[in-house]
Order: C-alpha cells, then structure tokens, then sequence
C-alpha cells in the first residue's frame, strides 16, 4: 500500500487528521507532538500517536491520516491536553469475512478487487458497514486468475490484497481528494537495490537468520521392510543415488511409512519443510518502496537477496527504518515440478 498525504519535510510540524468511521466528516484535527509509525509492513504492526488537543470525540474504528501514514484507530486515550492514538494499517478497514463465494476473476486483477470493494463496501446495502464515501479507482490492467484464499467458508479482502501484492506486484494507494477517500489499485515494477550494511550510511538494528533442512531421509516402509535412501541436491532434485556432490547441507531423518508406494510423495512433503530465512531491521536516508528488492552485503561479507518487508518512520529517528526479511524459502514448487506435479 502507498499513501499520499501531507507532504513533511525536516524541521516542519506533522498535522494529524481524524475522520468518521461512518460518514467521513472531519472529527479532529492537530499537531501531532510524537509518534511511531508503520509505513506500510507484510506484519500486521500498530502505530502510536501523541496529538494535541482535548474533547474530540474520536473512537476506535475512525479513520487517521498524518504525514504518509493513513490507518484505522485501533484505541484512543485521551489526556488533559493530548491524545493518544494507537492505530492499524487502513487496509484493516477490508478485513471483515465474507461468507459468498468469491467468483472469478474475468478481466483484469485490478478491476476484481474494484469490483468486491465496490460490491461489499461502498455499495453494502446494511448502512453500518456501507462506505459511500470511498471512491475505488483500479489504474493499471494485470491479466491473473488468482482468487481469494477460502477457509471455512469465508475470505477477505484485506488477505487478498496481500496476496495479489505478492504474485502480481499490485499496490494501492490511499488520498483524501474533496472530502472524499480515495482508494487506487496499481501495479508497480520492483526496484532493486543494493545495502552494503558495512558502509556509514547504515545503521543495523537486528539482524536474525534461520536455516532448517534436511539433506537426507531413509525410508522404513511398513508394508515391505524396505529400507531406501533418497537425497536432496541443491537444485531440488531428489534422488536416491549416492552423490557427494551438490547435496543440500543438512540433517539426516528416518521416516516410517505405511506403504512402500506412498514413499516418494511422504518424502517429497517432508523435504518441502526446508526453510531458509533472514531479518535484518536497518536506518537509513534513503528511500525504498515496500517489496522493493534488495542485495544486502552484510559486515561479514555474506550476500543475501531479499526485500522491503517493512517501513516505519519516528519522531525519535530522522531516518527512515527497513524490514527486509526473505520469506520462507520452500523447495515445494522446485519438488513438484520435478515430480510432475502443478
């Protein structure tokens, strides 16, 4: 998600605006003395506010806009002479389950979720969960047929913008154009940068990595007896043919099965539970756009691929603070191919 908003700059006050959950209207409006804020994340973080003022009638559900950051309030405490606003990304405002069946995407992916929000938000016959006001532009044309993921009968939006932001590369953005709330869906080409964490322009804040694999699995099948070996290569093949050569580093496990013809698709599942993973949390000056990809050079030299995972902004920090962590590398896809699987 983008936000456009007030622009800021050093040395200038960020102004804070609160408006009505139901009907849009203006409830508040000040400047804003502190905060913390989540940009835009794949976590689903809160952002914390200190506002000046007293007597605003502002309550969870309304909508708060300040600087690049547009959200949802999550909890209000209210002081003397200030407010305490605890707040939610805006795209929490799409999270409600829906119970239908989702359809199919017949056009583009940008027209589909125009269409669900137009049908399930702005045009929602039940007033108290109806946003009239919300104005859905779908600005680019991706081809896809990617559907909203259904659990126990009911999906929501919220989930599957994430999801189209991750296979499409398609983004929305947020302004407040003549009182009105303005929703764009886009899609956008990742950058990619290069972070070299030993350089000064940098500062790290946490750095965490994670490997779990395993390398080689011995089958026991239960029908036959038979004992087999299979072994993962680094390009996710699997064979059962000793090689010392371009095998994945990693532990070795036993593995009972019911039936020596079951053995291949057991083994396949349990080497899809490899993991490799990363999280390095850094400031810096520039500016990097949320997905955008990243070649880290760590200080001790080691380079990872990654991207933006999160940015958050502070009044405590002139730089800008990044999230990038790698998601989950699962070897399931490589695996099935090679099986003949989709």
């Amino acid at each position: 998600t983008h936000y456009t908003s007030t622009n800021i700059s050093r040395g200038k006050k960020m102004i804070a605006y609160i408006r009505d959950r139901h009907t849009f209207k203006l409830k508040h409006h000040a400047t804003a003395l502190s905060y913390d804020m989540t940009v835009q994340s794949i976590y689903d973080e809160v952002s914390e506010f200190t506002v000046k003022g007293t007597g605003s009638s502002a309550k969870a559900g309304d909508f708060f806009f300040a600087g690049k950051f547009f959200g949802v309030v999550k909890e209000v405490d209210k002081d003397r002479e200030t407010l305490s606003v605890t707040c939610s990304d805006i795209d929490t405002l799409f999270s409600r389950d829906i119970p239908d069946a989702p359809g199919t995407v017949s056009g583009s992916i940008e027209g589909y979720i125009k269409s669900l929000i137009d049908k399930y938000y702005v045009n929602q016959p039940d007033a108290v969960y109806a946003t009239p006001y919300l104005t859905v532009a779908a600005s680019t044309s991706t081809a896809g047929s990617a559907l909203p993921d259904v659990e126990d009968g009911v999906w929501n939006v919220k989930s599957y913008l994430s999801k189209v932001r991750r296979l499409y590369n398609i983004h929305t953005s947020y302004s407040v154009v003549n009182g009105k709330l303005v929703m764009r869906i886009y899609y956008r080409d990742r950058q990619t940068h290069k972070v070299f964490l030993d350089l000064s322009d940098y500062e790290i804040l946490e750095e965490s990595f994670a490997h779990e694999a395993i390398g080689k699995i011995t089958t026991v099948a239960e029908d036959t007896g038979a004992r087999r070996d299979w072994y993962l290569l680094k390009d996710g093949t699997i064979t059962n043919t000793y090689t010392d050569e371009n095998r994945v580093d990693g532990t070795w496990e036993v593995l009972s099965v019911s039936e020596a013809a079951n053995a291949a698709q057991e083994v396949k599942n349990k080497f899809t539970e490899n993991s490799d993973s990363h999280l390095i949390e850094f400031a810096c000056g520039k500016d990097y756009e949320f997905y955008d990809n990243l070649t880290i050079r760590t200080k001790e030299g080691r380079v990872l691929n990654s991207y933006i995972s999160a940015i958050r902004k502070s009044s405590e920090r002139t730089k800008t603070v990044y999230k990038s962590g790698e998601l989950r590398i699962m070897l399931d896809e490589k695996i099935n191919m090679r099986l003949g699987g989709k």
